[in-house]
């Protein structure tokens, strides 16, 4: 299996119904190499194409805090399950 080269990129991702927002930051150099709000499916290729080798992938997770979730909730779960999977 060939090995990815190391960098220092974290690309983290605030999953939502129907867009998302994410960043990649550079560890080393602590700065912004990209950010936005796109729609998901935009996100899911970003992921899939590995644009950004990033070294580390981060998805924020979800709580329901006892409360009965909506539609919406339902679909960001959704978009959660897709971005793990993907990474």
């Amino acid at each position: 299996m060939r090995q990815r080269p190391k960098t220092n990129l974290i690309f983290a991702i605030d999953p939502g119904p129907e867009d998302s927002g994410f960043v990649v930051y550079d560890i080393a150099n602590k700065t912004i190499v990209d950010a936005g709000h796109i729609l998901n499916k935009d996100i899911e290729q970003l992921l899939i194409s590995r644009k950004h080798n990033a070294e580390m992938y981060i998805v924020e997770g979800f709580c329901f805090y006892g409360n009965m979730g909506g539609k919406s909730q339902y679909y960001t779960c959704m978009m959660i399950g897709r971005c793990t999977g993907i990474i």
